[in-house]
């Protein structure tokens, strides 16, 4: 047992020489180069993904991730400019996902105005505005 070591990952004993014998084997070299390219590859296209979500305002990358197809993605031939347009269509049918997007106030539906609403549509308000406005109103300004 003098050339066996404990995997700190795995907690199997390896056996030095065993190894050594195994990446003399072209085979195994190259599965192990093919699965270090794949890794590389796709924490390149999470990367390239979660930079474009944030660069357009996302809210919620799990979310957005959800609704991309993430392999149609990683097998166009240019993946930056696929994310973008993805993420660009996302943000154009999806706007709830982004920051910045308008929504009615109820987050579904047509909103209702009241009659003494004032200059603005509540359709035309972001959130904010809309509870500035109502905090106005309840206080009977």
């Amino acid at each position: 047992m003098g050339n066996c070591q404990l995997s700190t990952e795995t907690g199997v004993f390896m056996d030095k020489a065993f190894l050594e014998e195994l990446l003399e084997d072209p085979a195994v070299v190259d599965a192990i180069l093919q699965e270090h390219q794949r890794t590389v590859s796709d924490v390149r296209f999470q990367h390239t993904l979660a930079a474009a979500v944030e660069r357009s305002g996302g809210r919620n990358l799990t979310a957005i991730r959800a609704l991309l197809d993430e392999q149609g993605l990683k097998d166009s031939e240019d993946v930056e400019s696929a994310v973008a347009q993805a993420v660009a269509g996302l943000k154009k049918d999806h706007g709830y996902l982004f920051f910045g997007a308008r929504q009615p106030y109820g987050g579904l539906g047509q909103a209702v105005a009241p009659q003494s609403f004032g200059q603005k549509e509540l359709e035309a308000m972001t959130m904010a505005e809309y509870r500035r406005w109502r905090m106005g109103a309840a206080a009977g300004q």
